[in-house]
């Protein structure tokens, strides 16, 4: 009875062994996160414990799910970068940048961030937490050129994640790409409200950046113009969100007063006026 006890036991742990062994990239690829989820969990909880309370397969199976989080992949994408590509859940991103917080400021062979991956189709909360972690990937450019706001007018994203990086780096809006097109020429592929958006974001950052350079007694290199003109606009996680609450009638639409609102220099975090439903399309 014991030997027939003991043989279950071995069964049942060398078929979680197999299980466990299984690619956590094929997990997220099927959109398994609770199985991904646990996974990241054992082995934040593995890193937390005392070295004594280790079992010896346990730490086996998790050397292995680490050197798996750890290696890059034929294009040179990290583990953070592969998974956005899954469009992922806030906490799973959160796990894996909390065992390699290194991952958020690399790229991938073609120079893309992980806020260029992220704007491919992830949550607009994914999206406003890498930007709180990393801003200067909001003017990052891969090989192409193409900053994540390009990637976000290339997927054709909602308003709100448009919006999102519009207002964390307005300068790269004026930034072409390769090819010479810049944001708005490839938005008028997508969107008619984005171009819109677009439109005015570009006229308000202009006029910012006038006004800076005339209130400045020294010259004032591009760079630096940008650079000020970027942190005028005061991004804060969530603007965008409220932006784009409840009240709002309709959230693919753009006016307007939605520029100048999210645009506001001087109360970047105020809450959205009250609406009627005569808000109209550009």
């Amino acid at each position: 009875s014991s030997q027939s006890n003991n043989r279950s036991n071995t069964n049942t742990n060398t078929k979680q062994q197999k299980m466990f062994h299984k690619s956590i990239f094929q997990l997220m690829k099927k959109g398994k996160w609770d199985q991904v989820r646990t996974r990241l969990d054992k082995l934040l909880s593995e890193n937390d414990a005392e070295p004594s309370s280790r079992s010896s397969s346990s730490s086996s199976l998790l050397r292995s799910l680490k050197r798996e989080l750890s290696s890059h992949d034929f294009s040179m994408q990290n583990a953070l970068l592969r998974c956005l590509s899954f469009k992922p859940p806030l906490d799973i991103v959160e796990s894996i940048i909390e065992l390699y917080p290194q991952q958020v400021k690399e790229t991938d062979y073609f120079g893309a961030t992980a806020l260029h991956v992220a704007n491919l189709g992830c949550d607009i909360d994914v999206i406003e937490r890498l930007i709180e972690l990393n801003p200067k990937a909001a003017v990052q450019r891969d090989i192409f050129y193409r900053t994540p706001l390009v990637y976000a007018v290339f997927s054709n994203s909602s308003l709100d994640k448009v919006a999102t990086v519009c207002q964390a780096a307005p300068s790269v809006l004026l930034i072409p790409d390769e090819e010479g097109h810049y944001p708005i020429d490839h938005a008028k592929l997508t969107s008619e409200s984005v171009v819109y958006m677009i439109q005015g974001f570009s006229k308000i950052y202009r006029e910012r950046c006038e006004a800076i350079e005339a209130s400045m007694e020294d010259d004032v290199t591009n760079e630096e113009l940008e650079r000020i003109a970027n942190l005028s606009f005061g991004w804060t996680k969530g603007t965008v969100s409220e932006l784009f609450s409840t009240e709002r009638p309709n959230s693919s639409v753009w006016t307007d007063g939605d520029v100048e609102e999210l645009c506001s220099i001087d109360q970047p975090q105020n809450q959205p006026r009250r609406r009627g439903n005569n808000a109209t399309a550009a």
